[in-house]
């Protein structure tokens, strides 16, 4: 006979790892963030759904390197031309 253990759901959400869907979902919450336009309501949002804050991080980084990189090749692209 095996006994089974009942598994919490927070058990359960550490095993999956993440997701396509998570990380898109921390983009767009990231990128509202960035510009100042995410609502109060969906900051709350965020946190109560938190499993995985290191996916936040992961889509900070991202963003912000996406974005240091474009302001790069745009200085680049303005003084090339002078």
């Amino acid at each position: 006979m095996s006994q089974t253990t009942p598994t919490s759901d927070s058990a359960k959400s550490a095993d999956k790892g993440i997701t396509f869907s998570d990380l898109t979902h921390a983009m767009k919450s990231v990128c509202a963030a960035f510009f100042g336009v995410q609502s109060e309501a969906n900051r709350q949002q965020d946190f109560e759904e938190l499993e995985q804050p290191f996916t936040y991080v992961i889509a900070a980084v991202i963003l912000a390197s996406v974005f240091i990189s474009c302001l790069f090749i745009v200085i680049l692209w303005i003084t090339h031309q002078y």
